[in-house]
């Protein structure tokens, strides 16, 4: 059955109630309609805002992620010749302070060519998500970087920088 009979089919059972049952109809028809066509209007509006902002948010033109391995001479000799390449090599950690360990922080350990405030806000919200108050931010790249956060998660958004 094609979709226009199929329609037209729903369309004569609605009518067979009267006109007050075809109106439901009608109306969630154009309610599922505008749904759908807000979700795809949303959807490429992040898209857009994405392209558009794509260099700033990834630091750069192309992100590629390796896990659990460092990229061969090969893959990066490939990846050098579209441009400058930079790397980034990060780890979390918990850092325990005190011979009975009870005070912890935060870390995140990063080796890039400088420490951008984007690298800032990730551990802002990595500290607005958990109830750790000291965040570091440490970079051993070209000039080692050391950023210590200090989050009073009890009145949420109280925070200074140490550097």
């Amino acid at each position: 059955m094609s979709g226009w009979a199929l329609a037209a089919r729903y369309a004569r059972r609605e009518l067979r109630s009267g006109l007050s049952g075809f109106r439901v109809f009608i109306a969630c028809l154009t309610l599922g309609v505008a749904a759908i066509a807000g979700v795809g209007t949303l959807s490429e509006s992040i898209k857009e805002g994405l392209r558009q902002d794509a260099r700033g948010l990834n630091g750069g033109d192309v992100s590629v992620s390796l896990v659990q391995r460092p990229a061969s001479d090969a893959e990066r000799a490939r990846l050098a010749q579209g441009g400058r390449l930079s790397e980034t090599i990060e780890m979390r950690a918990m850092a325990r302070v005190g011979s009975d360990g009870a005070q912890r922080s935060l870390v995140e350990l990063k080796a890039v060519e400088a420490l951008v405030p984007e690298h800032e806000a990730k551990l802002l919200n990595y500290q607005k998500a958990t109830p750790y108050e000291v965040g570091l931010l440490l970079n051993f790249g070209p000039k080692p970087q050391f950023n210590r956060k200090a989050f009073d998660n009890v009145n949420k958004g109280t925070m200074s920088w140490t550097k």
